[in-house]
């Protein structure tokens, strides 16, 4: 097994162009199997590509007295092949709480920041990290559920820039199976920790580790994580071939371009295919902020939706200062100086989409998954259900997801465009309020407002998607079954 492993990696390392003679590498380690077995691996070719190592581990504080016995047992593990062990620990529910992210969103953020930061400041050019094959085909299968265009399809990149050129995140186990890694862990006799969390069947990710993978395996195609791996490896090839043909469409569509925007022609944009049309806009946005942090599927259904359907003087506001505003036949996307809210929004009429969904309940929970299309907003709902772990479940603070108490529901629901007059509980209060007024408390911008969809269970609005969910249906001490609810870009 060891001899396989080593050469499935070194082919890895080799394709990707991963390592150079003399790179310090950096490695995350959370004392899992994976990162473990990363760990003795690198260290077995070291001297072979001449790099010089170090550790780095995040204590996430999720687990409290097991989170500290695991950074313990990371310092003691690391110490014991003598390299250096570079720690932090961070509350990543404050910092989830502070910045609206899922606990998934938040702890990944962190981590990334403490890894760059790191590698910065003690010279690293390279951040070795564990993810394999099987990682990659879960990840695809997410986010085909999801909704995911072809990006989302590439997988997980075998090398990436993390910090500009200067440095790059590598991922020499992206070739490795995880059987291999348990059988070479058993065979060299390493120690590793297991995080229970990894069992829990509320994250979706785990539910396709778990349920949904097994599933493809046993009824329709035993290799099916060596056929997504493939999927990934044909896709991102092509995303880079595809990337390079936007050029000349954003050139053309583009009338103006500065340091901090991008001006569009509005009828030359138009007249590109949908497709092309999103990868210009992706590509306008990262010219002017630098990356795509924080934008999401449903900010670039916004300014598709503001380009296509108008008003014709109007604009939306995005994170972090971005501004797309149209001007009768021109489009401008800008990145202001001061928060948005300190500027003059805009006072145009937007007409708002009318439209009405009846959604049944599904008489099988087989796979937990089902989805409804809004077309006339371009927007999905993703829904799923799962039996309720009280230990490990967390209420989501994404607005995009909320979490319903299933036996409250009462089916049919009805998903429609919110109305004026329409009022609802929100989460947390103990009386109704005007949606309008809620709206306006919230500084929720007009041009958002005009895509929000409203989920109903009888008369009563259970859930303003993408902002609040109705008190009336929260999770409780007695709530045994939930309903998740995503808001998604609908292609």
């Amino acid at each position: 097994m060891i001899p396989r492993i080593l050469n499935t990696l070194s082919k890895a390392i080799q394709r990707h162009t991963m390592f150079e003679k003399d790179d310090r590498v950096l490695i995350g380690v959370s004392g899992g199997p994976d990162s473990i077995a990363l760990l003795h691996l690198l260290i077995r070719i070291a001297p072979r590509h001449e790099l010089k190592l170090g550790v780095a581990h995040l204590n996430h504080n999720l687990r409290e007295a097991m989170s500290d016995n695991d950074a313990a047992f990371v310092s003691s593990h690391v110490q014991s092949v003598g390299l250096k062990c570079y720690y932090r620990k961070e509350d990543i529910c404050i910092y989830q709480r502070r910045h609206k992210l899922s606990l998934e969103h938040a702890a990944r953020r962190v981590r990334y920041r403490f890894l760059i930061q790191t590698a910065q400041e003690e010279g690293f050019n390279k951040i070795a990290l564990a993810h394999h094959c099987d990682d990659n085909a879960e990840l695809i299968l997410m986010n085909l559920l999801r909704g995911s265009g072809p990006l989302g399809l590439s997988g997980i990149p075998p090398v990436r820039n993390a910090a500009g050129p200067a440095i790059k995140i590598v991922r020499p186990l992206i070739d490795v199976s995880k059987k291999e890694i348990l059988d070479y862990l058993d065979e060299a006799h390493l120690p590793y920790i297991t995080d229970s969390s990894n069992a829990d069947t509320q994250y979706l990710r785990n539910r396709i580790r778990h349920d949904l993978i097994p599933y493809l395996q046993a009824s329709y195609n035993p290799s099916i994580t060596q056929t997504l791996n493939q999927l990934a490896n044909i896709t991102r090839t092509e995303e880079e071939w595809i990337s390079s043909l936007i050029t000349p469409f954003f050139k053309k569509t583009a009338i103006a371009q500065s340091h901090n925007s991008v001006t569009f022609s509005v009828l030359k944009l138009r007249a590109c295919h949908p497709a092309s049309i999103r990868r210009i806009i992706r590509r306008a946005i990262h010219e002017i902020k630098g990356d795509f942090k924080r934008i999401t599927f449903t900010h670039i259904a916004l300014v598709m939706h503001l380009l296509k359907h108008g008003p014709v003087i109007g604009s939306i506001d995005l994170p972090d200062r971005i501004r797309v505003r149209r001007n009768n036949d021109k489009l401008v996307l800008s990145q202001k100086k001061t928060g948005l809210r300190n500027l003059k929004p805009s006072t145009a009429n937007i007409k708002k989409p009318v439209y009405r969904y009846q959604i049944s309940k599904p008489e099988k929970w087989k796979l937990s998954c089902f989805a409804v299309t809004i077309e006339e907003i371009d927007m999905r709902l993703e829904f799923s259900h799962f039996a309720i772990n009280r230990r490990n479940f967390r209420i989501h603070p994404n607005p995009d997801i909320a979490c319903l108490d299933l036996d409250t529901l009462c089916f049919p629901l009805t998903l429609r465009n919110w109305k004026n007059g329409d009022r609802f509980r929100p989460l947390g209060m103990t009386g109704s309020q005007k949606l309008a007024k809620f709206f306006n408390s919230n500084k929720i911008e007009l041009s958002q407002r005009i895509n929000c969809p409203v989920l109903l269970s009888g008369n009563e609005i259970a859930w303003v998607a993408g902002h609040r969910m109705a008190d009336s249906f929260k999770i409780t001490s007695s709530t045994q079954k939930v309903l998740k609810i995503e808001l998604l870009l609908a292609y």
